[in-house]
């Protein structure tokens, strides 16, 4: 578990972080976070929550990240990311919140 809040972490969000082959929550909000998503963290396949908001992210959600079949929690509110959300969300059988 990686848990970071109220501006806890600033910068970028490190692409090494998929290494992290067990890592089930990656949650890093209300901070100065800027840049993009890592596509890499599509790799995280063990990762049940992805809480990125109220950060300064930018950028599109990686495809990759629609591949992460554990996913219960995606949230990316309070961004400026920009783009669509791919169709591809629709195989994520256990999200429960977007």
């Amino acid at each position: 578990r990686i848990e970071f809040e109220t501006d806890g972490l600033s910068g970028t969000l490190p692409f090494e972080l998929r290494n992290l082959t067990e890592l089930r929550y990656l949650i890093v909000e209300e901070g100065t976070t800027k840049g993009t998503i890592p596509p890499e963290y599509g790799e995280l396949s063990e990762l049940i929550i992805l809480d990125l908001n109220f950060n300064q992210l930018t950028g599109s959600i990686p495809e990759s990240i629609y591949g992460l079949s554990t996913l219960f929690q995606l949230d990316l509110n309070d961004n400026a990311l920009n783009g669509t959300i791919s169709a591809s969300i629709g195989s994520l059988q256990f999200l429960q919140f977007v």
